[in-house]
């Protein structure tokens, strides 16, 4: 997004960009922290060259973002699946947070106290993402249920913070 940017390149630059969080939608989030550290950027000034204006950088970097998240829902719902972002909601973190032993330390610690599914399985919880998605019966079980599968990923990730942080960097 520098300067001497013709604007076919910029075009060009947005497109990329657009088809790059559209790839995956783990990418969205990525992509609007990246949009709210230019703007935190441009207004603090902290740059060594001063950065395109903010309402530049909101066009050039906001509208490929709202382009592909539009774009992956209206997708997702041509295929039945829904009018979302992520139909699969919260299994693959909830698979990551099995995979990072997170969730099962949670489940170990919450499971006198609630009412899980998960809990019938403690003796033999999933100990990597794909024996959570691919061969463990506890996918199967919890399908349909995703309140509880939000509420293990929610309770886990504000359970251990400092250890989620460490891991999605590790990753």
């Amino acid at each position: 997004f520098a300067e001497e940017l013709k604007p076919i390149q910029r075009i060009v630059l947005a497109a990329i960009f657009t088809i790059s969080i559209a790839a995956h939608a783990s990418l969205l989030p990525i992509a609007v922290l990246f949009v709210v550290a230019a703007v935190i950027l441009r207004q603090m000034n902290c740059t060594p060259r001063a950065l395109p204006s903010t309402r530049s950088v909101l066009v050039w970097l906001l509208v490929p973002i709202i382009a592909s998240g539009l774009g992956t829902a209206a997708l997702n719902r041509r295929m039945g699946l829904g009018f979302k972002l992520s139909p699969s909601r919260n299994s693959f973190l909830l698979a990551r947070l099995f995979g990072d032993g997170l969730a099962a330390d949670y489940l170990r610690k919450n499971c006198p106290k609630e009412d899980f599914i998960s809990c019938e399985y403690l003796s033999e919880l999933p100990q990597t993402q794909e024996d959570f998605l691919f061969e463990h019966p506890l996918y199967l079980e919890l399908k349909g249920h995703d309140d509880e599968m939000e509420k293990i990923v929610r309770g886990t990730i504000l359970a251990y913070p400092v250890r989620f942080i460490a891991s999605s960097a590790k990753e």
